[in-house]
């Protein structure tokens, strides 16, 4: 069992990776030409059907119970099951400011940090004054310009993380996960010394979390230089000693290593790229590859594996994810899930969309 977890703590919010960085290759990679485009110009993406007959996918009303919710990520949902309750933490090392033009102004731990938000399509709300206090910022042109840009550490819901600079324009945090942390932590709950694969799992802050909740966890990214940083935090939150696997891979090829050796997970949590490559140069793209990446993951799930899939790709559809889930992990009938919107309600009260999420406990 996992300890502790009959409390649900709150949650923090995103910086600039989420729908603001589509592209997700290495640390340091450069997005191809167009994936940067704002919201305006999106057009809607497509996940590539299945081979098998598409009907598989259960509409609203069939006997598997789909629900169906697109709701702001923080958003109150009193009345429903609280195993599918997102919950949002308070965690002041971490908040977005504001939004608009384009960008994005969080104070993150001791530092303001100014940088892209294609999302953000409206007038910022806070003066030109505010947003001229950031300590540095980052364009596409000039890259990472102000003050010190030397790495720095914030706490985050229990968690000491390092952040850094890079060159693409990231600083190691996609906060928005952080208010998945209560949901699957209740949701692991019922399973003795769970077992949980997460995918792309970049610098490791859902890993911790779960690590640090008492899960065992397999943690899976393309990126050498991701993974390293990620056991970086390990050491700096004082859980490097915790079961985690630390796994540089293409994620497609390990899920299906693990297959072949017969191994099951009880939690997914995958976030993968609109586009990006694996440490051998593989292409990823995220409308081609979906479905493949889900057929191999519900292979080697548990009957009640509990699954978590958050996408920031320009133009796709939250009700995209939920039927690439059922597809895939075909769930017992009355089963629940959610597909949702991922927001960040920045302090000026701008509301920064950040991509969408499909949750379910399979059985």
């Amino acid at each position: 069992m996992l300890p502790g977890l009959g409390a649900v703590d709150g949650g923090a919010t995103d910086p600039a990776g989420g729908a603001a960085e589509a592209f997700a290759g290495g640390l340091d990679d450069p997005a191809p030409p167009g994936v940067q485009a704002t919201a305006r110009a999106a057009a809607p993406t497509r996940i590539r059907p299945r081979r098998r007959d598409v009907a598989r996918c259960f509409m609203v009303g069939d006997t598997h119970s789909r629900l169906i919710r697109f709701l702001p990520f923080i958003h109150d949902q009193s009345g429903d099951d609280e195993r599918m309750r997102p919950t949002a933490t308070d965690e002041p090392g971490v908040e977005l400011l504001d939004a608009g033009d384009g960008r994005r102004l969080d104070r993150l731990g001791t530092r303001l940090v100014d940088r892209p938000a294609p999302s953000a399509v409206w007038p910022p709300r806070l003066p030109p004054s505010d947003w001229a206090a950031a300590d540095v910022r980052f364009d596409r042109d000039a890259g990472w310009t102000g003050g010190d840009v030397t790495p720095w550490t914030v706490a985050v819901d229990g968690l000491t993380l390092e952040l850094r600079p890079t060159a693409a324009g990231q600083i190691g945090l996609f906060p928005e996960h952080v208010g998945f942390w209560p949901w699957l932590r209740v949701s692991l709950a019922g399973h003795a010394d769970p077992s949980v694969l997460h995918l792309f799992a970049h610098t490791g802050a859902t890993t911790l979390a779960l690590a640090g909740a008492g899960a065992r966890v397999t943690h899976v990214d393309a990126s050498r230089p991701a993974v390293a940083w990620a056991r970086h935090n390990a050491e700096l939150s004082g859980l490097a000693d915790r079961p985690i696997r630390w796994i540089v891979d293409d994620a497609q090829a390990f899920i299906e290593r693990e297959g072949r050796r017969g191994r099951l997970y009880d939690g997914f949590v995958i976030d993968p790229p609109s586009y990006g490559h694996g440490p051998r140069g593989t292409r990823w793209e995220l409308a081609e590859a979906l479905p493949d990446l889900l057929d191999a993951c519900a292979a080697v799930a548990t009957v009640d594996a509990v699954v978590l899939l958050t996408a920031h790709t320009t133009g796709l559809d939250a009700n995209d994810l939920a039927d690439a889930l059922i597809d895939a992990f075909e769930p017992a009938p009355g089963i629940e899930f959610i597909a949702e919107s991922i927001e960040e309600t920045a302090r000026s009260g701008a509301v920064l969309p950040l991509g969408v999420a499909a949750r379910m406990i399979r059985g």
